[in-house]
């Protein structure tokens, strides 16, 4: 009997090399950004070293998920479509994309 694998959600981190570091005794870059594709729809973080960890303001329907390096909120993901092309633009200008809006990770501190 042949068993079927199940394909489990997986996620990248996406580096631009030979930018400057944010941290060089860790030799970890100037910025960081998370995605995942789970459910039908693209999961993004963006954090640097000017501005807190974000996620974009997504599809209402999207449930979130967790990774073990980032919990993506209810309401952040994108389809991934639109996923893709906010991608594209990251890589392109090596910055947050502009495309999209982004939330804070604690709205709550943005307020303090």
């Amino acid at each position: 009997m042949r068993h079927r694998l199940r394909r489990r959600p997986d996620s990248a981190r996406l580096v631009h090399n030979g930018r400057p570091l944010w941290d060089a005794e860790t030799n970890f870059p100037d910025h960081d950004v998370f995605a995942a594709i789970v459910d039908g729809f693209g999961y993004l973080s963006y954090q640097d070293a000017t501005r807190d960890k974000a996620y974009p303001e997504g599809d209402p329907a999207s449930e979130g998920c967790e990774f073990d390096d980032d919990d993506f909120p209810p309401g952040s993901g994108l389809p991934v479509e639109r996923f893709t092309e906010v991608l594209v633009e990251f890589l392109n200008s090596a910055d947050r994309p502009a495309s999209v809006t982004w939330r804070d990770e604690h709205p709550e501190a943005a307020g303090e």
